[in-house]
């Protein structure tokens, strides 16, 4: 992955962060990643779960050497993101 997706990614995640709102919407209407085609014979890592107490950019970079295979695709690796994400990360 390359610096500035690095940084934006890791800006992402600031942002995300500091957000503590609730928003009733439709699923549809806040899908990060519309019209994201996975194939059939991936398969989902397991992935170190980010709790909020490690360190996030020990996380970023967990995730995305288990990703490797498909670091060229951002929507694959937003799509995927929350799968290395427990608890109050998640939510």
């Amino acid at each position: 992955m390359d610096h500035d997706k690095w940084i934006a990614l890791e800006e992402r995640l600031r942002e995300v962060e500091e957000n503590d709102f609730i928003d009733l919407v439709l699923a549809i209407e806040v899908c990060l990643v519309p019209n994201i085609m996975v194939l059939k014979d991936f398969k989902v890592l397991n992935f170190m779960k980010y709790t909020g107490i490690q360190c996030p950019n020990t996380n970023l970079w967990s995730y995305c050497n288990k990703m490797d295979e498909v670091n060229h695709n951002d929507k694959i690796l937003i799509y995927f993101f929350q799968d290395s994400l427990i608890g109050s990360t998640l939510s």
